[in-house]
């Protein structure tokens, strides 16, 4: 029986919010280019080889929040989410990773202003390359 890695953990497991949405596109995206097994899986080995030309912005947090900062898990855990985040942001040919320096797990309200602008940079991108294709 082949071994399996998960690629989406449960939302309860995921230690940053702004990762679980892309993480849930990510799964969507993969399972229809039938890297995953039916039960949500990938196989071992297997790489994701998507990619996008669309803007993307992925934010990740900058602090650890207190309790869990001396624990050498979460240390391991957030090494790991910072690779796949910025694995993430690099599937788009205009992706960006974003740190949000002074956030912990909740970044929409430590750091609202840089969620909203992060909205707005897609939006506006987004729209440039629009027309930048109707030009062609």
């Amino acid at each position: 029986m082949a071994k399996h890695a998960s690629l989406v953990g449960r939302p309860e497991t995921i230690h940053n919010q702004s990762t679980l949405g892309a993480l849930l596109v990510r799964r969507e995206l993969a399972a229809k280019a039938m890297f995953l097994l039916p039960n949500g899986f990938l196989l071992e080995n297997e790489p994701l080889a998507w990619h996008f030309d669309k803007p993307l912005v992925v934010i990740e947090h900058g602090k650890m929040p207190l309790p869990v900062a001396s624990d050498p898990m979460a240390k391991q855990s957030e090494a790991v989410f910072h690779v796949l985040q910025k694995d993430l942001a690099g599937r788009s040919k205009h992706g960006q990773l974003r740190e949000a320096k002074t956030s912990g797990h909740y970044i929409q309200r430590d750091q609202p202003e840089l969620v909203t602008q992060s909205i707005r940079d897609v939006i506006r991108e987004s729209a440039a390359l629009d027309t930048a294709k109707l030009r062609r």
